[in-house]
């Protein structure tokens, strides 16, 4: 399943970002495929549905495996950002 920005159009990010799989169990990828050089860096944020960060850190071109495996079953926000603009993705972890 294809997970689509929350909000508003996020076209640049949108276009350029595929996280998968959702729901997840143990590991997400986030997979960078286009992202132009001169756009500046990607970096994502990861929060609980309560706003508690997860983690954060840069997202380099292609895949990006995030392990949540301690983490408790529920929702969690994935923010992409760059220096001009943010998608927020919505996850669900299963137990």
């Amino acid at each position: 399943m294809l997970i689509q920005p929350t909000g508003l159009s996020q076209i640049g990010i949108a276009q350029v970002i595929q996280i998968l799989p959702n729901p997840f169990s143990e590991y997400l990828t986030i997979s960078v495929n286009g992202h132009e050089a001169g756009a500046g860096l990607l970096r994502y944020r990861i929060t609980d549905y309560t706003g508690r960060l997860i983690s954060e850190s840069q997202l380099p071109e292609g895949d990006n495996l995030i392990e949540m495996s301690q983490q408790a079953a529920g929702i969690y926000l994935i923010t992409i950002y760059s220096a001009t603009e943010q998608a927020t993705y919505k996850v669900v972890k299963l137990q």
